[in-house]
């Protein structure tokens, strides 16, 4: 018996005869579906570089943008789970998401490392 393993990133960002359509937007920018699987291709295999494997979880702080879609889709392109974290959370509270993942990496926006550096 043949087993078929089913990857929704992958399914998400096809590109195909969909590459040329937007996949994602924000109000001052969007991405094509190839645009969005370019970038998802390239935050997996930077994690895949990081030495993240399957099943490993993946902490993702970013505001809501393109670049957060892609993190999240990239981590679970490339068999990681993917954690979300909100950026509106207190330091205390991101540490105990941290902590009860078990995250082994974290990708986390410029502009809110002062608030992941301080967790210590």
């Amino acid at each position: 018996m043949t087993e078929s393993i089913h990857n929704l990133a992958a399914i998400l960002v096809g590109g195909g005869e969909r590459a040329a359509r937007v996949a994602i937007r924000e109000p001052l920018r969007s991405w094509t579906y190839g645009e969005l699987a370019a970038n998802v291709a390239r935050a997996g295999c930077a994690l895949e570089g990081l030495g993240v494997r399957r099943g490993d979880r993946v902490a993702v702080l970013m505001p809501d943008c393109l670049e957060a879609a892609a993190a999240i889709l990239g981590a679970m392109w490339m068999g990681a789970v993917a954690v979300p974290v909100s950026e509106l959370m207190r330091a205390s509270d991101i540490r105990g998401i941290l902590c009860d993942a078990g995250a082994l990496v974290a990708i986390v926006d410029e502009a809110l490392a002062p608030v992941f550096d301080s967790i210590g």
